[in-house]
């Protein structure tokens, strides 16, 4: 039996595809690349595949506690949302709001805060990591990374404890054109309220599940207001596992004044005008 022994040659390998150069990016930078993507075959943009309202306009869907602090009842694309807190509960409210709309299939991101947000946190509001970008140190590019987010992304959170700076003007411009929702989150609550179209304020915070020397932080319950076209609104939202009823209503135990105890003498004491002799004890009422 013999063996069939062929001429193996070298096949031609295809010409690499044209990609654009260092001078063609830098030219148009990060927006002009990622602006040109919709327009690519076969990419479609987060915002198309949400579903319609019924007024045709594509609002993303809240969680139920939430839509009471909107006008709409919903996140309404193309708007300003301004985050705030007054007391503790910040980062809580940003993922609340967050939850509902990646729930049904929104594209978020959250620019800056290192160190406020972590994975079990979104864990614990039900986010799916998947579809949420965390940038927590975007540098002295913050500007130009939110504004390339805006391009393909529903909802795009920006920590700006003292605004959004110079860019302001141009990124709220931005996200109403494409039709993002802007959430700037961590500035006082008057800062960004001229701008914003709705500001959710946190007012409250409780944490409940501590038992008289046991037991854990199993329930937190914030009170947040909203403002929007001048007309406020207040809601109570509740996270964490349900507490029994005694939780609810811990019984505490009385408190019991210590007093500090004295040593008894043997020696008389000078009390005024008058001289005491004899043992002195820490439950005389003449004591001063």
């Amino acid at each position: 039996m013999g063996t069939d022994v062929r001429e193996l040659r070298a096949v031609p390998a295809l010409p690499p595809e044209p990609s654009p150069s260092t001078a063609e990016l830098d030219r148009i930078g990060v927006d002009g690349a990622l602006a040109t993507l919709p327009s690519l075959p076969g990419v479609t943009r987060a915002s198309d595949l949400a579903p319609a309202t019924d007024n045709g306009v594509k609002d993303l869907v809240l969680a139920p506690d939430l839509r009471r602090l909107f006008p709409t009842g919903s996140l309404r694309r193309g708007t300003i949302v301004a985050v705030t807190a007054s007391t503790p509960g910040l980062a809580t409210l940003l993922l609340a709001m967050l939850a509902g709309p990646i729930a049904r299939g929104a594209w978020a991101a959250i620019v800056g805060g290192p160190g406020i947000i972590s994975a079990q946190a979104l864990l614990e509001h039900g986010i799916d990591p998947h579809r949420l970008a965390f940038i927590p140190e975007p540098g002295a590019h913050a500007a130009e990374v939110v504004s390339a987010l805006i391009d393909g992304l529903d909802i795009i959170a920006v920590h700006a404890p003292a605004g959004l700076g110079s860019a302001s003007r141009r990124l709220i411009a931005k996200a109403r054109q494409a039709g993002a929702v802007l959430v700037p989150y961590g500035a006082a609550p008057d800062r960004q309220r001229n701008r914003a179209d709705v500001t959710l304020q946190v007012t409250g915070s409780h944490w409940k599940g501590l038992g008289q020397g046991r037991g854990r932080l199993r329930h937190h319950t914030i009170t947040v207001s909203s403002h929007a076209h001048g007309r406020p609104r207040t809601a109570t939202l509740a996270f964490g596992e349900p507490l029994s009823a005694h939780e609810q209503t811990p019984t505490l135990a009385p408190v019991v004044p210590i007093t500090r105890a004295r040593k008894a003498t043997t020696g008389p004491r000078e009390l005024g005008p008058n001289l005491l002799r004899g043992p002195w004890h820490p439950t005389d009422p003449t004591d001063p």
